[in-house]
């Protein structure tokens, strides 16, 4: 079976242009496209996009390792598992991860007025 997580990837900041990151890609579709095959590499088979629900369970790993070939790119990758409170968000650049999860929390202080 396995634990599924519904994965989206998009470039949130780097070189000015894609040839700065990527002399060989011609526009940014070619540059995400390239960032796709490098995932799929990764995955015997799988049909991996940059929005798809997937039991990928070595994304971090494999993030820090494309981020190192792109060092001026900051990647961030989102996660919604299938527990609800399992949502997250990490921002891979040359290597590096900074993971920032969703703290779900309740006001349960109620007065009066609340009512008016």
């Amino acid at each position: 079976m396995g634990y599924y997580t519904t994965f989206s990837l998009e470039i949130v900041d780097g070189p000015t242009t894609i040839q700065d990151s990527c002399p060989e890609c011609n526009s940014p579709d070619t540059f995400n496209a390239l960032i796709i095959d490098t995932i799929r590499s990764h995955h015997d088979g799988i049909d991996y996009s940059l929005s798809q629900e997937d039991k990928w369970y070595g994304h971090e790993e494999e993030m820090q390792e494309i981020s190192t070939k792109y060092p001026e790119t900051t990647f961030k990758l989102r996660g919604e598992g299938e527990e609800n409170a399992d949502v997250w968000v990490k921002f891979f650049k040359n290597g590096k991860v900074v993971t920032r999860r969703v703290d779900f929390t309740i006001d349960e202080t109620i007065k009066d007025s609340d009512f008016d």
